[in-house]
């Protein structure tokens, strides 16, 4: 009688622990609310035009990564774009802690693909 308790308790652990896990599992993105501040971040640095997209995954319960493509000011060169995506990534990182990875890829022609 004994064991039969044990593996009840085991399989209720279990269910809870599974359920809290789920998402990371199965890929789970950023919340809407952290999406929503990583792209007014990222749309507050000078020379942003506009984000085209935003992919998100969590890595782990406090880090996440996140892939974007960027449409920046077309009179910039190369080395404006340079600098404007280092200040993408400083504001996403301030704006978003959990994010430990980002990705910000310049747009030239703001396709929507």
């Amino acid at each position: 009688c004994g064991s039969i308790g044990v593996g009840v308790l085991l399989v209720i652990v279990a269910y809870f622990v599974a359920r809290d896990v789920h998402g990371l599992l199965v890929g789970e993105g950023l919340t809407e609310a952290n999406l929503a501040r990583a792209r007014a971040a990222m749309e507050s640095v000078p020379g942003v035009v506009r984000v085209v997209t935003m992919k998100s995954l969590h890595l782990g319960p406090d880090e996440a990564l996140l892939g974007s493509k960027v449409a920046f000011d077309p009179s910039y060169d190369v080395e404006a774009i340079e600098a404007a995506i280092d200040r993408v990534e400083i504001a996403l990182r301030e704006a978003v802690p959990v994010l430990k990875y980002v990705s910000p890829e310049p747009d030239s022609d703001a396709d929507d693909d």
